[in-house]
């Protein structure tokens, strides 16, 4: 909470690195951290898998 905080006081962007639990999503989205990257939403990926993940989103409007 007190990074977060700290972000916002100071007029940084924050992104929460390593987040593999929906439970820490909840927590980061509650105290107000909104980027977020880690396991919990996908595996690391070769250039073209995630290319090819990233098309499919934009495709389906997600």
């Amino acid at each position: 909470k007190a990074i977060i905080q700290l972000s916002k006081t100071l007029g940084i962007g924050l992104v929460a690195q390593g987040v593999e639990y929906q439970e820490q999503v909840a927590f980061l989205q509650q105290n107000g951290c909104h980027i977020m990257q880690g396991y919990h939403f996908s595996r690391p990926l070769p250039a073209a898998e995630f290319e090819r993940l990233l098309a499919a989103q934009v495709g389906s409007g997600a």
